[in-house]
C-alpha cells in the first residue's frame, strides 16, 4: 500500500503537470516610477496686466475652471468698438448695393454713363471688402478677450504657479508659462522591460498597478521602441501603463509596483 505522503506528493505533481498543459499564465511584476499622464504648461495668447489668480500649487479645479484673468476692461471694449464698426460697415455695405441698383437701371434707361455705373460698382467692392475687415476686427477682438484668461484644459491638480496679480503678460517677447497643471485623475506607472519580454505585450493589455498599500486597475499605453542608455536599465525598453486615480492625489516620481498577466 502507498504511502500517504507519497501519494500528496504524486497528486501535486500530477496537478502542476495539468496546470501547464493547459496553459495557465503567471503573472509578472515590475518595479516602477509614476509620472504625469499630462502635464500641460499654461499662459495667455494675448498681451495683457493680470488682474486675478484662482488658484495656487497644489490646489485640485475642475475641466473649464478659470484659473487666470487678465484686466479684461481693454479687451471688453474691444469687443464692443468692433462690434459697433460691425454693424456701421454693414449699413455701408447694404446703402451701397441699393446704390448700385438704382445706377443699374438709369444705365439701362441710357442716363447713366459707362464711368458712373463703374464707380457704383467699384462703391459696392470697396464696401464688401470694409465688411469684411471689420468683422476679421471683431472675431479677433473676441479671440484675445476669450484668451485673456486661462481655463483649465481638464480636470486638474495646480503643479506651479509663476505668476502674481499686476504681472505684465507679453507674448511678443518668449511667451512666459503662468501655470503648470497636470491630470488629476489618471497617472502613468513607467516599468523597463527587456527586449525578450515585449513580445508578450500588447497595447491596451490591462494591468495591476500597486501604490503602497492601493491597487489600481490600469492598461498598457505604451511601448516603447527605443531602449535605455543610462546604468539604471540598460536595454531595457520603457512601457507606460495609465490608471485612473480613483480621485486620490499621488506624485511623480513616487515608487511602485505592476502587474502584468
Amino acid at each position: 500500500m502507498m504511502h500517504p505522503m507519497a501519494i500528496y506528493i504524486k497528486r501535486l505533481v500530477i496537478t502542476f503537470a495539468l496546470l501547464s498543459f493547459v496553459g495557465v499564465s503567471y503573472a509578472q511584476q515590475y518595479d516602477a516610477v509614476l509620472a504625469w499622464s499630462k502635464r500641460v504648461p499654461l499662459s495667455t495668447l494675448t498681451n495683457g496686466v493680470v488682474t486675478n489668480v484662482f488658484v495656487d500649487a497644489g490646489d485640485v479645479v475642475k475641466q473649464n475652471d478659470l484659473l487666470l484673468q487678465l484686466d479684461p476692461v481693454l479687451f471688453e471694449g474691444r469687443v464692443k468698438q468692433t462690434a459697433v464698426a460691425v454693424t456701421s460697415a454693414d449699413e455701408f455695405y447694404l446703402e451701397t448695393k441699393r446704390e448700385l441698383d438704382r445706377s443699374q437701371e438709369l444705365y439701362n434707361r441710357t442716363v447713366l454713363s459707362d464711368h458712373e455705373l463703374q464707380v457704383a460698382k467699384n462703391n459696392l467692392v470697396y464696401a464688401k471688402a470694409e465688411l469684411e475687415r471689420a468683422r476679421l476686427q471683431h472675431e479677433k477682438a473676441k479671440y484675445d478677450y476669450k484668451y485673456s484668461r486661462v481655463i483649465a484644459p481638464f480636470n486638474a491638480l495646480i503643479l506651479e504657479r509663476n505668476v502674481q496679480p499686476g504681472q505684465v503678460v507679453s507674448t511678443e517677447l518668449q511667451p512666459l508659462t503662468l501655470l503648470i497643471v497636470a491630470d488629476s485623475d489618471r497617472m502613468r506607472a513607467r516599468i523597463w522591460v527587456k527586449q525578450q519580454e515585449l513580445d508578450s505585450l500588447q497595447m491596451k493589455q490591462s494591468a495591476k498597478v500597486y501604490v503602497g498599500d492601493k491597487t489600481f486597475d490600469g492598461n498598457i499605453v505604451s511601448i516603447g521602441f527605443e531602449p535605455a542608455t543610462g546604468s539604471d536599465h540598460p536595454g531595457a525598453y520603457p512601457v507606460d501603463i495609465e490608471f485612473d486615480t480613483a480621485k486620490q492625489i499621488m506624485r511623480a516620481g513616487l515608487r511602485g509596483k505592476v502587474e502584468i498577466k
